[in-house]
C-alpha cells in the first residue's frame, strides 16, 4: 500500500483548506455562473471572466507551482540519493519549473492589455488563455495534494524507522548489559573468558 502511516482525516482537512476553498470554490462558483443563460446582465459585466481570459488565474498556480517545488525538494532529500524515487521527483520539479515560465509570460502579456485575436465570447479576452489558465491551476492544485500526502507518508516512515533504531539499539545495549551481568556472577576465573566472549 502506497500511504501506510498518512491519515485520511489528515490529508482530507489539508486539500479541504489548501485546494478546495482558495481554488476549487471560486472555479466552481465560475462553472455555475457559467450555466446562466447568456441573456442575464450581469453576466456580461463579471470582470472575472476578463481576468482569467487574459491569464490572471495564473498567479494561483505560480504560487502553488512554488509551493509544490518547495514540497518537491522536502521529499526528495528524504528518498535515498540516485533512486528511482529521486530522479522521478527531480523531474517533476523541473516540470514544475519549465510550467513556471510560460505562465509568467501569459501573466505579463495579459495583465498588459495586449488585444486578443480570437474574441469568440465577449466577457472571455482569450479561450485559450481561459483554458490554459484553469487546467494549469487544476493540474498544479492535483501534483500539490499528491506531493504534500507523499512527503507526509516519507516524514511518518521516517519517524518509524529511527524508533526501531533506537529500540533495536536499546535491545543490544540491554542484551550486552545482561551478559555482562551473567559474567560477573560467575567464578572469578571463569568472568575473563566470558567478558572476552562479549567483546
Amino acid at each position: 500500500m502506497l500511504f501506510q502511516h498518512v491519515e485520511l482525516w489528515d490529508v482530507s482537512v489539508w486539500v479541504f483548506v489548501n485546494i478546495l476553498i482558495p481554488v476549487l470554490g471560486p472555479l466552481g462558483i465560475l462553472w455555475v455562473l457559467m450555466k446562466i443563460p447568456a441573456s442575464a446582465s450581469f453576466v456580461g459585466s463579471l470582470a472575472t471572466y476578463k481576468s482569467i481570459g487574459k491569464g490572471e488565474l495564473l498567479w494561483a498556480a505560480l504560487a502553488m507551482a512554488a509551493a509544490t517545488i518547495y514540497e518537491l525538494q522536502s521529499l526528495e532529500s528524504l528518498l535515498p540519493p540516485r533512486s528511482l524515487e529521486s530522479r522521478a521527483t527531480n523531474a517533476v520539479t523541473w516540470l514544475h519549473v519549465l510550467l513556471m515560465f510560460p505562465a509568467v509570460l501569459v501573466v505579463g502579456v495579459g495583465s498588459a492589455g495586449t488585444p486578443s485575436t480570437a474574441m469568440v465570447i465577449p466577457e472571455i479576452p482569450d479561450p485559450l488563455v481561459f483554458k490554459i489558465s484553469v487546467w494549469s491551476l487544476v493540474f498544479v492544485a492535483c501534483t500539490y495534494t499528491a506531493t504534500h500526502a507523499l512527503l507526509n507518508e516519507q516524514e511518518a516512515k521516517r519517524v518509524v524507522m529511527q524508533q526501531r533504531s533506537v529500540e533495536e539499539a536499546t535491545n543490544h545495549k540491554n542484551a550486552i548489559l545482561n551478559q555482562i551481568s551473567d559474567c560477573l556472577t560467575r567464578a572469578p576465573d571463569a568472568r575473563i573468558n566470558c567478558i572476552e566472549r562479549i567483546k
